[in-house]
């Protein structure tokens, strides 16, 4: 703002920005002006790193003002992404890329780099001698089968990969004496991943397919799908493939198998994924199922009242499963499991 190589017209457009006193379309254009300060400040082009951009879209799906935060999403990196003098480069982390085919033309000169993609993938992840060295150094070496159960399973490309956010957490939570033994890991991922929960949430309950295959995969089993990454944000919920698509991309699903075959059978990762899964689980048939239910049948079984408990588990099913699912007897186990799960016992 001091700098005598910068317009008054930037500065007092920054100036506005900044007081949150700007109009929509100076608010849209904030990042191009950014850039152009910075370049005519310093007197070279800039990189910009763009993280999560993803987040409103996520938040807006569903809703009457999704199309309004898509468009202004779009304006606001085409004036980064395209034709901008100011910019020698652009780097959007962290977002799915079904992003850039929602947003048209706003971005279509962005080269996307996924977890299926061999270039880069040891970049995005931990490898298995990362982790090892992270151990070792942190005097936790002992904990490294503990550590593969619960944050490892990942194939990112052609290579088995860890969540640095799951492994670097469980780390200083033993070093700070957070971890609790009788305890034991816990997902860390789950407070940071709200858009891709909303996902799973949504799907939910919409498919006899869809909830067979999301039941399959808590049974830690697979799902066999042809990975589109080039599905609009708002075409995720349409169908079944959409939905895997989304969560291998967003760390939920991982491929089974090391290539990248047109039909490609995908599994949860590991424990702590699975740990997500079983709270959307739960979430889900919380929403349908009154609590006085749950409450019964626990209180049923840990008393040995087995009409009760019988009559308890009845209305829950009837409230969640439908003709397709009574089939399986593992619908049950796995009603059963969340609800134990939820209520502490491991």
């Amino acid at each position: 703002m001091d700098s005598a190589r910068v317009s008054d017209v930037s500065k007092e457009l920054f100036g506005m920005i900044w007081r949150q006193k700007a109009d929509e379309a100076n608010t849209v254009a904030a990042l191009d002006l950014l850039s152009r300060m910075l370049s005519v400040h310093y007197g070279k082009q800039v990189f910009v790193i763009v993280d999560e951009y993803d987040v409103p879209m996520a938040k807006a799906l569903g809703t009457s003002y999704y199309d309004k935060v898509r468009d202004m999403i779009e304006h606001m990196l085409s004036y980064i992404c395209k034709t901008n003098r100011y910019v020698k480069g652009v780097i959007l982390s962290g977002c799915l890329c079904t992003v850039k085919n929602s947003s048209y033309t706003g971005v279509n000169n962005i080269v996307p780099y996924t977890v299926l993609t061999p270039v880069h993938a040891t970049s995005i992840g931990f490898t298995e001698d990362d982790v090892k060295k992270l151990l070792n150094d942190a005097g936790l070496s002992g904990q490294y089968d503990l550590v593969a159960e619960w944050y490892d399973g990942y194939l990112f490309g052609r290579d088995k990969m860890y969540c640095p956010w799951e492994v670097l957490s469980h780390v200083r939570s033993v070093l700070d004496g957070s971890y609790d033994e009788d305890q034991g890991p816990v997902s860390h991922w789950l407070s940071t991943s709200e858009p891709s929960l909303n996902l799973i949430h949504g799907f939910l309950g919409k498919s006899a397919d869809g909830n067979e295959g999301f039941e399959r995969l808590l049974a830690g089993g697979t799902v066999d799908c042809t990975i589109d990454e080039y599905v609009p944000y708002h075409g995720i919920h349409e169908n079944d493939a959409n939905l895997w698509s989304a969560l291998v991309e967003t760390g939920y699903l991982t491929k089974a198998v090391q290539g990248c075959p047109p039909l490609m059978p995908l599994r949860i990762p590991n424990r702590s994924i699975q740990k997500a899964f079983r709270q959307e689980a739960w979430n889900y048939f919380s929403d349908k199922v009154n609590s006085a239910f749950v409450r019964d049948l626990a209180n049923a079984l840990w008393a040995g009242e087995i009409e009760i408990a019988q009559d308890s588990l009845n209305r829950i099913l009837e409230s969640t499963l439908s003709f397709y699912h009574e089939y399986h007897e593992y619908s049950y186990h796995l009603i059963l499991d969340s609800f134990f799960t939820e209520l502490g016992y491991p």
